[in-house]
């Protein structure tokens, strides 16, 4: 019943395989006899594991540099598309000594404005004369634009920073005659003609909505594609003046630059209104459209040359996808009908065969004569008569 001994037995663990001539001694730390092919296959995936690693590291560096010349390239694309434009539209940048020589070099637009008014003529002084007014802003600054829009919904209201783009060819003068004071010249600084010795322009605005990269916006006064500079939230504790600080402002502003005027449209105008509503993209409706042509002609658009040099001819302007066309009188303004904006009268195929936007129907001719008769006066005629707002040198955002 007993174990048998065994004496003299050697019963320790068996010896290691010997290694076999020209191959390399088993690896006894990896629990496993290793020929020479698997130990070479392990080498040799270590060092494509390696490789591999190093190259990872070496993609991300170069996508990291990609992204950053495309930016660069992006800028740099927008500068020279800006410059080419500023520079070859209707002549070079605005006769003003002050600005110098690459006055924009630095600045990128962050966007260009849609707006519903598609030229000078009928653009009001000031947003807050127009509240029906409608605009959106794309940013296009950015890889993701939508990201440097967070929170800005937040606000009501922003200030716009813009350019004045279609000054083009204006010579910027140190008197300037604002429509309130019907020819009587103040310092260009004290008013907010867009001649200016650096055309750039300033509006505070209604925030509507952020939807993505796009910004919705009412109560604009700026014409439609001009360049965006920056967005900035308006904050009243910072932007408004500090209560018990004495507010004054010129006697001249306190008077309007006309009575308001009642606004009729005719059945033909009511009519032609409500068939356009398909083509419109920035209004709601033709209510919606008719506020804001109301809202327009109520003020009267028209600068102090055309009251009192223009009184027969019809006054045309543009907004979203409508061409108004109107007639003035003594306390009203008459819309005498509404066209698609792509329709001309005769009297203004030839102007805009030649510039696609610009003034009124006939102003050709007035323009001229303006030269003549008010400039040897030097009280105004293109490109000095600083009235502000619908003459066909002048923008938006004056008084």
């Amino acid at each position: 019943d007993e174990l048998p001994a065994f004496d003299g037995l050697d019963l320790e663990a068996p010896a290691a395989p010997a290694a076999v001539a020209g191959e390399p001694a088993p690896d006894s730390t990896l629990g496993c006899v290793c020929t020479c092919a698997c130990a070479g296959k392990h080498k040799k995936l270590e060092d494509v594991s390696r490789q591999l690693a190093a190259t990872k590291q070496e993609l991300v560096k170069l996508k990291t540099a990609v992204r950053k010349f495309r930016r660069e390239h992006k800028r740099s694309s927008e500068k020279l598309k800006f410059l080419l434009d500023y520079r070859t539209r209707e002549g070079a940048m605005p006769a003003a000594p002050q600005a110098g020589e690459g006055a924009f070099e630095k600045f990128v637009p962050i966007g260009h404005l849609q707006s519903c008014f598609r030229e000078k003529n009928g653009t009001p002084r000031q947003g807050s004369v127009c509240p029906d007014s409608r605009a959106l802003l794309k940013i296009n600054c950015f890889n993701n634009p939508e990201h440097s829009l967070e929170d800005l919904a937040s606000f009501s209201h922003v200030w716009v920073l813009f350019l004045f783009h279609q000054n083009s060819g204006v010579a910027v003068k140190a008197k300037v005659s604002p429509p309130r004071l019907d020819g009587v010249r103040v310092g260009l600084f004290s008013t907010r003609t867009p001649h200016r010795p650096n055309p750039i322009g300033l509006s505070l605005v209604k925030l509507d909505g952020v939807e993505g990269d796009t910004v919705y916006l009412s109560g604009v006064d700026i014409i439609d594609g001009s360049p965006v500079l920056d967005i900035k939230p308006y904050i009243p504790a910072y932007d408004a003046v500090p209560a018990g600080q004495e507010v004054k402002i010129t006697s001249w502003l306190q008077r309007p630059p006309v009575p308001p005027l009642r606004v009729e449209f005719t059945a033909a105008a009511e009519e032609h209104l409500d068939a356009l509503v398909s083509t419109m993209s920035l209004f709601r409706d033709a209510d919606h459209a008719r506020r804001t042509i109301t809202e327009i002609l109520h003020e009267d658009p028209r600068s102090v040359y055309r009251r009192q040099y223009c009184l027969t001819d019809p006054y045309i302007f543009a907004v979203d996808s409508l061409r108004v066309v109107c007639e003035f009188g003594d306390d009203f303004a008459r819309v005498l009908d509404i066209l698609h904006r792509s329709t001309f009268l005769p009297a203004e195929k030839s102007r805009h065969a030649e510039a696609p936007a610009g003034p009124a129907a006939g102003s050709v001719g007035r323009q001229e004569k303006g030269k003549t008769k008010k400039g040897a006066k030097g009280k105004g005629g293109k490109g000095d008569d600083d009235d502000e707002g619908s003459d066909p040198d002048d923008g938006s955002d004056s008084d």
